[in-house]
């Protein structure tokens, strides 16, 4: 959860924001661009919980 409160406000709802503006304006080339960031940047803040849990054995903890 803190990675997507991290990325969503700086990140998602601008280009989502700029996506707009530029199918507004008609600016299909942009609009694909737009299209592909928005896509690529959903994608890497995609959840961790997805990929499965971690594999090998736990580190040892320092004792502090």
């Amino acid at each position: 959860m803190p990675q997507l409160l991290a990325f969503l406000p700086w990140l998602l709802v601008p280009t989502g924001v700029g996506l707009l503006f530029t199918v507004l304006a008609r600016w299909w080339t942009g609009a694909v661009w737009g299209v592909a960031l928005l896509g690529l940047l959903a994608w890497f803040i995609e959840p961790y919980g997805k990929t499965g849990d971690p594999r090998g054995r736990p580190s040892p903890s320092c004792g502090c």
